[in-house]
């Protein structure tokens, strides 16, 4: 019985890692949200990544997992380096797929320290992070295809 009957859209949040645990994951699932901190070790980080969805596709044992989105973290537009690391993504980063960066991080760490969802809170200064996540979601949504068994 496939558990992809029950749902529309299961997510599944993977290690840092790409061993072998990752890679059972990319051969399980059909898009991939993919979190980056903009520096050089995220540069690396993502071209092995990139690799990999590239071996799971040339086993032919399933499909290759899409990327639907490239979603930068944890950024900090004052500091030069940040800046430059961005402007690197951004050339070699399928622009179409590039979330841009989440910026108003207290309001997000208010909803999780009261356990509440972003869509929860009424007031205006929630709104620019309720599209930020309504973003994500279409994402996900219009990239899922329905599965019939």
């Amino acid at each position: 019985f496939p558990v992809t009957i029950l749902y529309d859209v299961i997510i599944v949040d993977g290690p840092l890692t790409l061993g072998l645990l990752m890679v059972n994951i990319l051969c399980a699932i059909d898009g991939v949200l993919v979190p980056f901190l903009p520096d050089a070790f995220s540069e690396a980080a993502i071209v092995n990544f990139q690799g990999v969805l590239e071996d799971v596709k040339d086993m032919e044992i399933v499909q290759a997992p899409q990327v639907l989105a490239y979603i930068p973290n944890l950024v900090d537009d004052r500091r030069k380096t940040t800046n430059n690391a961005m402007e690197r993504f951004m050339d070699t980063l399928p622009i179409d797929l590039m979330v841009k960066p989440l910026k108003n991080k207290a309001l997000l760490a208010k909803s999780q320290l009261e356990q509440k969802s972003v869509y929860a809170f009424k007031s205006k200064e929630f709104l620019e992070l309720q599209e930020y996540f309504s973003v994500l979601s279409k994402r996900i949504w219009d990239k899922s295809e329905p599965i019939t068994v």
